[in-house]
């Protein structure tokens, strides 16, 4: 029998959901992939397409066993998608192929603006 039943999906689907909604990513695509990796040092792990506000995080069985904890799991890979922006940016201008400074405060205060948006909402 498989690790991942319905039911252990389901609980990871509606936490994701959860902070989907919390996070305001209703607009992007976030996906979902089940896996059973014991030798993986991670609980799950996200990839990220800024072009079409697109992401697929992966779960690990890990995700589901102490000491992590489901909640903290997913809302940290969903962080890497509200600060994806900046994560391309910084990439960027470390490897020379963004052109202005300007460039990296737009993306900065965009990433602020959805942050600001977030705390203020109150879920």
């Amino acid at each position: 029998m498989s690790f991942w039943n319905k039911t252990k999906k389901a609980k990871v689907t509606r936490e994701v959901n959860y902070w989907i909604r919390a996070l305001m990513l209703e607009s992007w695509d976030i996906r979902l992939e089940f896996e059973v990796n014991d030798s993986a040092d991670y609980a799950a792990n996200v990839s990220i397409d800024n072009s079409y506000t697109r992401a697929l995080i992966t779960v690990n069985a890990h995700a589901l066993k102490p000491p992590n904890i489901l909640n903290e799991v997913i809302c940290h890979e969903l962080l890497h998608v509200v600060l994806s922006g900046l994560s391309n940016s910084s990439a960027q201008l470390l490897s020379g192929t963004l052109v202005t400074h300007r460039e990296l405060i737009e993306v900065e205060e965009k990433t602020v603006e959805h942050l600001t948006r977030i705390l203020n909402r109150g879920i």
